[in-house]
């Protein structure tokens, strides 16, 4: 990892938590973890998923490849993040 890429890391990691509800918001009003935190628990579940196919079936690719974005390099997001606070 560079040092801009641990830069951009940072960066976005402070936005996250300064300027969002994304670690406490929950994952549904009425639905499954409809708690505080529960948006970060499903992200966490859906990576950890998306990890156990990829190493089902295709173990040769990166982890990494999972999320980043080939063209730009960027993290794609969930469609879950239009509905946090920004």
């Amino acid at each position: 990892m560079t040092i801009f890429e641990r830069y951009e890391k940072l960066k976005f990691m402070e936005f996250v938590e300064t300027e969002t509800e994304y670690l406490t918001a929950p994952a549904s009003t009425k639905f499954h973890l409809c708690k505080e935190g529960g948006l970060l628990e499903h992200s966490v579940n859906v990576a950890e998923n998306l990890l156990k196919i990829k190493n089902t079936l295709a173990p040769e690719n990166s982890d990494e490849s999972c999320v980043r974005n080939k063209n730009s390099g960027a993290i794609p997001r969930t469609r879950h993040i239009n509905s946090i606070q920004i």
